[in-house]
């Protein structure tokens, strides 16, 4: 597994992408945009070499612990949108445990959400103590993990 995090439009997903160049129809799933409202998800299988995308249904059962894949970018923006749903922090962290086990090839593209002023609102402050645990367990999991800044990578693991 390879962890890469960093602050918003820093140039992550360019750089996990270069991990992928050689790769023919890999699978990349977005954080923000997968359906996560069903008992399947709606996720964006992507060929790496191509900018068609082609949707596709898979079971999910509202965690990605049920789908293989080569890349999920905004991960921390999935913890978001369970949160919203209800999810608990145990609960999340436990998925995120499941996924590593389910997917230990994975690239993961997080954004860095602790930085910065404390949030007056409880739910975003929750929301950043459980992207803070989950990278953790992610960088834990991780043969390598990158921060990247200004499009520049560097390897922290």
């Amino acid at each position: 597994m390879i962890l890469i995090t960093g602050g918003s439009s820093q140039g992550k997903y360019a750089f996990a992408r270069s991990f992928l160049k050689d790769a023919v129809n890999a699978t990349i799933i977005d954080g923000q945009d997968m359906d996560i409202d069903k008992d399947t998800d709606k996720d964006i299988d992507k060929d790496i070499n191509s900018d068609a995308e082609q949707d596709t249904q898979i079971e999910c059962g509202y965690c990605l612990c049920r789908k293989k894949m080569d890349l999920i970018r905004h991960y921390h923006l999935y913890l978001r949108r369970r949160m919203q749903q209800g999810a608990d922090e145990e609960q999340l962290l436990q998925e995120t445990k499941a996924f590593c086990e389910k997917n230990p090839g994975v690239i993961v593209v997080t954004e860095e959400v602790g930085c910065g002023v404390v949030p007056m609102d409880a739910f975003e402050r929750k929301w950043r103590e459980v992207c803070g645990r989950a990278s953790v367990i992610l960088a834990e999991r991780s043969e390598q993990v990158y921060r990247v800044i200004c499009g520049i990578p560097q390897r922290l693991k």
